[in-house]
């Protein structure tokens, strides 16, 4: 193994999060290098720690983002629902199903296509507003998975 492979190991380790393959380039290096198996013992440590570090960061905005993108999903679906019957609603049921009475003889859903939970499992909402641009507002618990907090996610 030459240096440029060890080196492709290691930033596929830092990339996915993995001692194995770092430890695999340990035991590849251990008959000629001695002395490098600690090197790289303590820097796959390291790695695994900055790694997870960096990818529980990572997940976290990823998360942040899908329900920020969903939630203007939400809304738009709201908002065509509004232009076809004539009200908004705030029932999901009514952006993928027709809705029994007046409001389902001019439904042409359905509006959305995907799940009413946010990324960590809880229930989006979606609530009439007094005012703004929009009728509806629609919200994300977070990642605290409680609605009305500091972190809930709003659109």
């Amino acid at each position: 193994m030459d240096a440029k492979q060890a080196y492709r190991m290691i930033r596929l380790a830092q990339t996915r999060n993995t001692c194995l393959i770092l430890l695999t380039l340990c035991s590849c290096f251990a008959t000629a290098h001695l002395a490098f198996i600690d090197l790289a013992a303590v820097g796959a440590y390291t790695f695994a720690r900055r790694g997870s570090e960096a990818f529980s960061a990572s997940l976290g905005d990823r998360r942040d983002s899908t329900a920020e993108s969903t939630c203007r999903d939400i809304r738009t679906a709201v908002l065509a629902f509004e232009k076809d019957c004539g009200s908004v609603t705030t029932n999901f049921d009514d952006l993928w199903k027709r809705p029994s009475g007046a409001a389902g003889e001019s439904w042409k859903g359905p509006y959305i296509d995907f799940m009413k939970f946010d990324p960590w499992g809880v229930e989006y909402r979606i609530e009439k507003t007094a005012g703004g641009l929009y009728p509806v507002k629609v919200r994300s618990a977070g990642p605290d998975q409680l609605h009305g907090t500091s972190d809930d996610i709003e659109v």
